[in-house]
């Protein structure tokens, strides 16, 4: 069904969005729901019963006037603008509550109910009120914690328009101070890097230093600090064992997810669930690359375990495709009903981000291989050869020979090293 906002009804009906509110409230609009503090109505919904029609354009000019003077003048819980990786939210399962914790704070309550629901797969039920969110961000915070939200939901649907919407929106957000002008840099850079473009990021952020950060966004920062150092060493550790340097590969292979060990603690302790979820995540990705799934399956298992209580399951989609079927298989133990819905919004999110990705940054994807062919692929481009693929993926020498021949052929491939521009 598709949903329209309270100022969308308004526009169309004739009158003020203040009285579309009050009657969604008194439940005299059919089919309305409620999303945080901002209602929903369905597209055909009809007009109630205004017994107030003299009084619209006192409403309307009141509620203008009111939105001109509270334009960013609200007020935030904390300098981190995505809420979701936060130390707000510091215990599986208590999301609802942080939420409705926060009844004070209005723009941050209605977007950390959509981070939540973006988290929870709902992104479809985010987007139909795209519009309303833009419109309700009245601080800096709520401003970037927003688009950082809808860039989600256009990477999910490969919706190129809302993606280049919501940069403008973030790039114009007005910045008070050259620390709000650095905040605002980095989070631009973060929503670049969710289409594996890391060039935004500042040489201070690289180097490992967040002092230009408040002190509550250092534990988004350790994800996205390490997510730069996945990105980075995806697309560098390819060069190096192209051209044998076997030496530097190894030293990559080992660093990232002793780096990953050291942000996983400090982020536990601080008692941020979210960020902590992200950063197992790739930390299991890191071992399994290593060929060390044993380590990997045990971040899997807690991840799991931080995601599950609240059905946070977008961040398990987000890296069901490198960790193959490692995430499926552990996920299949412990709840089959979310394994599915996980496998379904991977399939999802992978085919709106390839599109995106591919129209923002030109590049040939492609969705034409299958599991087993991506995971023959990764390992070949990481320098080892049919037989080691063998082993390390626990199948024949002929399916390995097979597989690398279906994928050179699926993306035109002159070599093994080529298929990194597919994949």
């Amino acid at each position: 069904m598709e949903y329209i906002t309270t100022k969308q009804a308004a526009k169309k009906w004739g009158i003020a969005q203040r009285r579309v509110q009050l009657q969604c409230k008194e439940g005299n609009v059919d089919g309305a729901i409620r999303l945080g503090r901002e209602w929903m109505i369905p597209f055909d919904a009809k007009r109630p019963l205004d017994r107030r029609r003299t009084e619209v354009k006192k409403q309307k000019e009141s509620q203008q006037t009111k939105k001109i003077s509270s334009h960013f003048t609200g007020r935030f819980p904390c300098k981190n603008p995505s809420l979701g990786l936060s130390n707000l939210y510091q215990i599986p399962g208590s999301c609802a509550e942080v939420a409705a914790s926060l009844s004070e704070y209005p723009s941050a309550q209605v977007l950390l109910t959509a981070q939540i629901a973006c988290a929870q797969g709902e992104i479809d039920q985010v987007y139909a009120m795209s519009d309303c969110l833009l419109e309700q961000a009245d601080c800096f915070e709520a401003r970037i914690g927003t688009g950082c939200v809808l860039a989600i939901c256009a990477m999910y649907r490969g919706d190129i328009g809302l993606w280049k919407v919501v940069k403008e929106y973030m790039a114009s957000t007005p910045c008070n101070s050259e620390s709000e002008e650095k905040q605002l840099a980095f989070w631009l850079a973060s929503v670049d890097s969710s289409i594996y473009d890391n060039a935004g990021f500042s040489e201070e952020f690289y180097r490992g230093s967040f002092d230009f950060l408040p002190l509550d966004s250092f534990p988004a920062a350790r994800f996205f600090y390490v997510k730069c150092l996945y990105l980075d060493f995806n697309n560098s550790v390819y060069e190096l064992a192209r051209e044998g340097k076997s030496a530097q590969y190894e030293y990559q292979l080992q660093m990232l997810p002793i780096t990953c060990e050291l942000l996983i603690s400090q982020t536990k302790a601080e008692g941020a669930v979210g960020a902590e979820l992200y950063l197992r995540l790739i930390c299991a990705i890191a071992y399994h690359n290593k060929g060390e799934d044993t380590f990997a399956i045990e971040h899997i298992d807690k991840a799991i375990a931080l995601a599950l209580p609240d059905g946070l399951y977008s961040p398990l989609a987000e890296y069901y495709k490198p960790l193959d079927s490692l995430l499926h298989k552990r996920l299949g133990i412990v709840d089959p009903v979310a394994q599915k819905k996980v496998k379904e919004l991977s399939k999802k999110l992978n085919i709106g981000w390839v599109k995106l990705h591919n129209a923002v940054l030109d590049r040939s994807v492609s969705l034409l291989l299958t599991v087993r062919e991506q995971e023959v692929a990764k390992c070949a481009i990481c320098g080892l050869s049919n037989k080691e693929i063998a082993e390390r993926l626990h199948i024949s020498f002929h399916a390995v020979k097979q597989s690398m021949r279906k994928a050179m052929d699926k993306t035109g491939a002159e070599n093994r090293y080529e298929l990194i521009k597919y994949l």
